[in-house]
This record gives C-alpha cells, structure tokens and sequence, in this order.
C-alpha cells in the first residue's frame, strides 16, 4: 500500500470517517467476530497518529465502547485506493491482551 499522507492526517480522516458514520446511523456499528452480534459502538478515543506495521501498512487504533461500559479496540487499516485517495480496506478487533494504542480522548 502506497500512502502518502501524514500520520497525523491519516489518524485525522478515520476519525472523521468513525463521525460520519456515527452520524449516520447514531452509532458505530460493529460484528464482534465469532458472536454474531452487531454491536452499538460510542467511540472513546483514536490514535493521535497512524502506526505502521508490516510491508509500510498503515493503521489507525481506536476505542470504542458499547452500552453497558464494556471497552473495545478497532483497528482501521489503510491503503490507497484505486482512485488514488485513502480506502479502509480492513476492520479487525484488537485482542484485549495487546497494548491499548497512545489516544486521545474524544468528545
């Protein structure tokens, strides 16, 4: 994936893409892997920053949480698209036993 972005952009346009999408629909919808459950996100906080993994991939951590306080973290991973902009090409839950992602809270 060719980004040419900051990684203080790229964190930027996730988090207007998590606004939007609350926006939308009232709030982030996700499908918890293996539950079979849509749940009703908050989002709590992002990445200041976008981090870059393997092979220059570029991802962007956020924490959300549902209705009865309990805390997930989503991981927005990026490339650019084929029509030269940015494109979240894939959404994974973060195992609760990895590091929480340096955020900033959001209001």
């Amino acid at each position: 994936p060719f980004v040419q972005e900051s990684d203080e952009d790229l964190a930027d346009f996730v988090l207007d893409y998590i606004r939007r999408d609350i926006a939308l629909k009232g709030s982030f919808l996700a499908e918890e892997p293996g539950a079979m459950q849509v749940l009703k996100l908050t989002l709590a906080a992002a990445d200041q920053r976008a981090q870059t993994g393997p092979d220059g991939e570029k991802s962007v951590a956020a924490v959300f949480r549902d209705a009865a306080g309990k805390s997930y973290t989503l991981v927005f991973h990026l490339h650019t698209g084929p029509w030269g902009g940015l494109d979240i090409y894939r959404l994974e839950f973060r195992a609760a036993k990895q590091p929480a992602p340096k955020t900033k809270t959001v209001k």
